[in-house]
This record gives C-alpha cells, sequence and structure tokens, in this order.
C-alpha cells in the first residue's frame, strides 16, 4: 500500500495494525518489532511520546490479531506466508539434549516382603 496517495487527516485515521500489515506485505519478510514500530512512526507521522504512549497496546493488538505470527527473536510475520506445518518447524526452537542425572543410592534396597514376615515372625516367638 501507497501511503504517500492519503491526506494527513487520512493517515490518522489508520490503525497501528493496518500499517503493519501493509508494511509487512509491501516487505515480504519477516521483520523486528522495533523495526514494525519505526515504520509506523514515519508513516502516520507520530512523535516518539506518542508511540510510546500507544505501544503496549499495539503489542496488544498484534498478538490477538489471526493475521500475524511471532517467529520467535521479537520477529513479525505475516500468518499467510507460512502453511501451518512449516509453523511448528519455524517457531519451535530446537530442543537441547537433557542430562542424565545420576540415581542417588538411599543405601536401602528395594522392599521385600519376605523380609518383613520372617521379621515378624521373629519377634512374636
Amino acid at each position: 500500500m501507497n501511503f504517500k496517495q492519503y491526506s494527513p487527516e487520512e493517515l490518522k485515521e489508520c490503525s497501528m495494525i493496518e500499517v503493519v500489515h501493509s508494511v509487512l506485505g509491501d516487505k515480504r519478510q519477516a521483520t523486528t518489532f522495533n523495526e514494525l514500530v519505526q515504520e509506523i512512526a514515519q508513516v502516520l507521522g507520530l512523535s516518539q511520546e506518542q508511540v510510546n504512549a500507544k505501544l503496549a497496546q499495539f503489542y496488544t493488538d498484534l498478538n490477538i490479531d489471526g493475521r500475524f505470527i511471532n517467529l520467535g527473536e521479537n520477529r513479525w510475520g505475516l500468518r499467510s506466508w507460512y502453511p501451518y506445518e512449516q509453523i511448528d518447524e519455524e517457531i519451535l526452537p530446537q530442543p537441547k539434549p537433557k542430562k542424565k542425572r545420576k540415581v542417588e543410592e538411599d543405601g536401602f534396597d528395594d522392599y521385600i516382603e519376605e523380609d518383613e514376615e520372617t521379621l515378624t515372625m521373629q519377634t512374636e516367638m
């Protein structure tokens, strides 16, 4: 979407989410959250104070809106770029192999019922 064709009044009516959707659609690559915020500020002509005031709500909207996907490492993209199977592969971090813990021995052998029965018989005598 070419934002130059809009008047400043029309741009002020655009939501930050609409702008981000257009920006990501034009770039066609995942972008960090900070870069997205800078693009929004530039397109909408917002000051740093205005951006900071709207930042929390924008991040919430970005998470809630189903058109966007967080790809990890603070990168965002459009969900339509990724087929469902690829999303799981790209998002999930590779698990690190777990180290086996040493089994602590408590000094007791497994419980055997026969031993208890013989002990009770011997104490009764």
